[in-house]
């Protein structure tokens, strides 16, 4: 009875007709010219590529506040774009506030540019190991986890040699909570990522929120029942040191957050009303049968 079971899965599962990649009619032949260009287009491309070589042009000056443009490319741009943040606690005595974040990454990578009529190819999928990458620095944070699977990141590069890539963290950072007005009170917490090993005459940063986030809808499904974010915002700000190292730019998201009274009415003070309010009538319901038993 099993063997004929098992047949029977067998049969359904794996049948020829049914599973697109086992039947070769599908592919016509213009899905094999495009696998065919592009890999041709990966081989011209990375024919000369060595991914340990940086993109950003390191030839400034550092301490003085100056740039020549005149002889110089223009400053080397990195992005974090923000898609999508969640909630998921805040930490009042420990004054920390952790948050899922789903970030995309953009920089620019003159190496990686093609003629796109030639290969006609605008945009291809590689292994982010193929490529140079910069380092996401988490500033001011007591935790940081990367969602990723190490070994199978991938990575977006355009024909412009604008390549991107999407990275979902969880982060714990440290956030300066005020409970004066507890629990009618807001806060105002800040995630900042940086790249602390370019200095900022090498470097520009920039932050953006996907702007649907940004609304009244999408900012309803970032909070939880204890909390609300009413903001949420992107800001450039620069951190000056006095090392002689030069200063650096922050990318930063500021969230504004607004506590949820009646979450407290309806889990504290509720329950233990009703609890209270059963107890004591407990109490003189005890009182009125030991009254009734004295009196036979």
């Amino acid at each position: 009875m099993y063997c004929v079971l098992l047949l029977f899965f067998v049969d359904i599962s794996f049948s020829e007709d049914e599973l697109y990649f086992e039947n070769l009619e599908f592919y016509n032949k213009s899905y094999y010219d495009f696998l065919n260009n592009q890999q041709t287009l990966i081989n011209d491309v990375f024919k000369n590529y060595d991914a340990t070589v940086s993109p950003v042009y390191m030839r400034t000056t550092i301490i003085k506040d100056e740039y020549d443009i005149q002889h110089s490319p223009n400053i080397w741009n990195y992005t974090v774009f923000l898609y999508y943040l969640k909630l998921l606690e805040i930490d009042e005595p420990s004054q920390k506030i952790d948050v899922a974040m789903e970030l995309i990454e953009y920089w620019h990578d003159a190496r990686l540019t093609w003629n796109y009529t030639k290969y006609n190819q605008t945009s291809i999928y590689v292994r982010q190991e193929k490529i140079w990458s910069p380092t996401l620095y988490a500033f001011g944070v007591n935790e940081i986890e990367d969602f990723r699977d190490q070994d199978f990141r991938q990575a977006s590069v355009h024909f412009s040699g604008q390549v991107f890539t999407y990275i979902p963290l969880r982060i714990s950072a440290n956030c300066a909570l005020d409970m004066q007005l507890f629990p009618f009170d807001k806060q105002t917490c800040r995630i900042s990522f940086s790249q602390p090993i370019y200095y900022y005459k090498e470097v520009q940063v920039f932050s953006q929120v996907y702007e649907l986030i940004q609304k009244k809808e999408g900012l309803s499904t970032m909070g939880n029942s204890e909390w609300e974010i009413t903001s949420l915002v992107a800001n450039v700000r620069s951190e000056m040191f006095d090392d002689g190292f030069g200063n650096i730019q922050l990318a930063a998201f500021v969230i504004t957050l607004k506590r949820n009274p009646m979450y407290y009415f309806y889990m504290i003070i509720l329950p233990s009303f009703i609890i209270n309010t059963i107890s004591i009538i407990g109490v003189f319901l005890k009182g009125a049968d030991r009254m009734s038993k004295a009196r036979l």
